[in-house]
């Protein structure tokens, strides 16, 4: 299966960087990418795959976004174990491919992998959350301490 992903993951690599480069064939951007691509392909270790991910950072700043360079980033970041990050750059591919079924069964693996559940949202302040869930403190205590006063 992980090979099975690797293979799939290196094909989508090298046509993505020959998307690019088709559109600006002249730039030294399509050179750096070509060089990303191949670091990837080459990676055996995870902090190998998380400097691919950060020359993917780097790209993005220098050469602008695409979806491409996303859906490759948040694959290298993946790979590295940095599944909050993948799935930020995932969301981000996103936005220039919002119907991408390889982008969308990517970001479905990142989701599975998270370790924890996110924490629940606060909701803003309660009389619950004011006194907490005290067994000695009810509505009825508290309306006539402030009847009293």
């Amino acid at each position: 299966m992980t090979r099975k992903w690797h293979c799939l993951s290196f094909a989508i690599c090298l046509l993505l960087a020959a998307c690019v480069g088709c559109r600006n064939s002249s730039s030294p951007q399509v050179a750096q990418i070509e060089q990303i691509t191949t670091a990837y392909q080459e990676a055996t270790t995870a902090e190998q795959y998380a400097l691919v991910a950060q020359e993917y950072e780097r790209l993005v700043g220098e050469a602008g976004e695409s979806g491409g360079l996303y859906y490759n980033m948040g694959n290298a970041y993946l790979q590295s174990g940095d599944v909050g990050r993948a799935i930020a750059a995932y969301r981000k591919a996103q936005r220039y491919w919002p119907r991408n079924q390889s982008l969308a069964g990517n970001l479905a693996i990142a989701q599975r992998n998270v370790d924890s559940p996110l924490a629940p949202i606060s909701t803003g302040w309660s009389l619950e959350s004011a006194i907490g869930r005290t067994p000695w403190v009810s509505v009825r205590e508290l309306c006539v301490f402030f009847t009293l006063v």
